[in-house]
């Protein structure tokens, strides 16, 4: 946080002034910390897109079921439904982003146990 100022407030508190406005007040410094850390949450490293996610488990050999069930899970606010795997599917296939062996054909012979083209 930049420009972060912890002050004594009054003989009981403390607060949290960020650029000179004051965001927070707590009984104790330890107090006025966790609260900032609820306001402030760290970034937990990058944030992953629903596209990325999508590659990773096609190429991981995941089914559209799969990959879908993650998805919902991992991002609840998205409305990600089969036909979006499907249309991620034909789309990176086609675009040469992910191997022709991860297209919808491919991978229900792997699952029927046929050949793959």
């Amino acid at each position: 946080m930049k420009n972060l100022e912890i002050v004594r407030k009054s003989k009981w508190t403390v607060a949290a002034l960020i650029n000179g406005k004051e965001v927070a007040t707590a009984k104790s410094e330890p107090k006025l910390l966790e609260k900032l850390k609820e306001l402030f949450p760290e970034k937990e490293g990058k944030r992953r897109s629903i596209r990325s996610r999508v590659i990773e488990l096609m190429t991981g050999g995941s089914s559209n079921k799969e990959i879908t069930a993650t998805i919902n899970t991992e991002f609840p606010k998205s409305k990600f439904n089969p036909a979006h795997t499907a249309w991620y599917r034909s789309t990176l296939v086609s675009n040469g982003v992910i191997a022709k062996e991860f297209s919808a054909v491919n991978m229900k012979r792997k699952l029927k146990g046929e050949k793959v083209k």
